[in-house]
Formats: structure tokens, sequence, C-alpha cells
């Protein structure tokens, strides 16, 4: 749920020539932070298949982690003005020049 919203943030944050940019960043942090994770998951797990960390000491790490993610979003948030990107309904030359038929062009 949490990667849909800040994708669809992102996107409608985002101004139209940075718009694939954007998105890209985006979906960037979701694999650098499955990456993470999944470092985390091999430092824990011993040659025998047994865990460094009890359950309770995995979760109440990733529970600091999240709230300390959280404390930085809300300075963040604090300082954010934020600004709304929609594509616009007029389509552009280059799409004219590239898609003649959806706009009831003759292909050249």
């Amino acid at each position: 749920m949490v990667s849909i919203t800040g994708l669809e943030f992102s996107y409608t944050q985002a101004p139209n020539s940075m718009k694939s940019s954007v998105m890209a960043l985006w979906l960037f942090t979701v694999a650098a932070g499955e990456f993470f994770v999944g470092k985390v998951n091999a430092w824990d797990l011993n040659a025998d298949g047994t865990r460094k960390l009890t359950d309770y000491q995995y979760f109440t790490f990733f529970t600091i982690l999240m709230f300390a993610a959280a404390a930085v979003f809300i300075v963040v948030a604090c300082f954010y003005k934020g600004r709304t990107y929609l594509q616009t309904q007029q389509p552009t030359l280059d799409e004219i020049a590239t898609e003649p038929l959806l706009h009831g062009g003759t292909p050249s």
C-alpha cells in the first residue's frame, strides 16, 4: 500500500518533463529498501541455519528503524510545499508526430 501511495505522490508532484526520472527514483528507493532487508536477513542467518537475532530483536530493530524514518519524514514534510503537475490534455507536437493515427492523421 505504501509503494502505490508513494508512486502516485511522486507522479503528481513531478513536472511533466521529469515524471519518468522521478518515477525511476521512487522505484530505485523501493528496490534499495528491499536490498537492505535482504542484506539484514543474510547477516542474521548463520551457516548452520540458526539466527543471530531473536524474533523480538529482529522486529525491534525494524521498528526502531521505522520510527527513525518517520521522524525524518515529519521534519521534511514540515518544510515541503506541494504542487500538483498533471498531464496536459492537449497532445504535444512530439505526440502528434509519433502517433498520427490517434490524432486523426494518416501515417507517413
